[in-house]
């Protein structure tokens, strides 16, 4: 398979399915060693999924005998790239006591202080790993410099959505919801839908209050004597069990099905949000009491809204047509008169 085709590519990683925007992006999370030989991939909208060693740019930077290891005490981290060992030290990832090992150095490797390109970037080894945030990925520890790093990390798309983090050594708890960032921070097409627990919205008007109670007044005394019987009406509280199946129904939120899995979205202007988000697309499969067709596409029915509902006004215009029709023939055949006459 070729990384010449256009779009986004999903990877198989753990039991979880990641969006990439390209197939560099794909390249990219290779390179960081966020992919194992075990993990699977493919073009998105294709069903084959293919392993990633049968790619062979993917298989040579996946090998052994090509990676770098950089040891320290935080942590033994693996790249196929020098590169992206500099990219550490420049993001202050590597300390002064690591040992970088690769396909250039002697066997057991060399003090990474000893390399130029690295000297000049590496930092003192923490103390304790209480002063720095740590972020955990898939079981994995990765300890960064502060919040700007990890938020730098989020918009390369290096931090999926469901990571986790460690703030001074307290408990874990999900990046995403920690407080520190925003959902606004992780590229929309990079980890696929990210789905949010959208809170109800707020109803326009209040609702109107109505008494459980109803107030026991005689009925000749809301009679007005000067008003006739049949002009006498009876107001009639609405019977919650009354209300029509229409009005129901526009109370059930829609459902959007993707390809593994299902959005709960409570009204069309949060489906058209979610569309030009990229979260949610045109050919996804959507479902709500009110459509009878037994699958329908996203795009399919918000085409259905936009149309006009024009039946009755066809069949007026019908009924004009065909009764300028009649009048002239009346005319015609000298039977208006006799028609008028009675």
């Amino acid at each position: 398979m070729s990384g010449n085709g256009n779009g986004a590519y999903e990877l198989k990683h753990c039991g979880k399915i990641h969006r990439a925007s390209d197939f560099d992006q794909l390249k990219n999370w290779i390179m960081e060693s966020r992919v194992t030989g075990e993990d699977s991939f493919r073009q998105a909208g294709s069903r084959e999924w293919i392993p990633v060693l049968k790619e062979p740019e993917f298989a040579s930077i996946l090998d052994p005998d090509n990676q770098w290891v950089v040891t320290m005490s935080t942590g033994v981290f693996k790249t196929s790239s020098f590169e992206t060992v500099v990219k550490w030290a420049e993001e202050g990832r590597i300390t002064d006591d690591a040992v970088v090992e690769g396909p250039r150095t002697p066997p057991g490797g060399v003090k990474a202080n000893a390399l130029p390109a690295l000297a000049s970037n590496l930092r003192e080894p923490p103390v304790s790993r209480m002063d720095h945030p740590v972020i955990r990925i898939d079981g994995r520890e990765f300890p960064a410099a502060d919040t700007g790093t990890i938020r730098k990390w989020i918009k390369d798309s290096r931090v999926p959505v469901e990571a986790e983090i460690s703030l001074k050594g307290k408990n874990w708890e999900p990046v995403s919801s920690c407080g520190l960032f925003d959902l606004e921070d992780w590229p929309a097409a990079a980890h696929g839908r990210i789905e949010e627990k959208y809170l109800p919205q707020m109803p326009e008007q209040p609702p109107k209050v109505v008494s459980e109670k109803k107030e026991s007044v005689p009925r000749e005394e809301t009679v007005k004597p000067d008003l006739q019987f049949s002009e006498i009406v009876d107001v009639v509280e609405e019977d919650p069990e009354e209300i029509s199946e229409e009005v129901k129904t526009e109370e059930i939120p829609y459902t959007v099905v993707s390809r593994n899995s299902e959005m709960t979205i409570e009204s069309v202007k949060k489906i058209r949000s979610l569309l030009k988000m990229k979260m949610i697309f045109s050919y996804d499969e959507i479902r709500h009491p009110s459509i009878t067709e037994e699958t329908l596409s996203v795009g399919e029915y918000l085409d259905s809204l936009r149309s006009p509902k024009k039946g009755v006004i066809f069949w007026l215009l019908l009924v004009l047509i065909a009764g300028v029709i009649a009048f002239a023939a009346l005319e015609y055949f000298g039977q208006l008169d006799f028609f008028t006459w009675l």
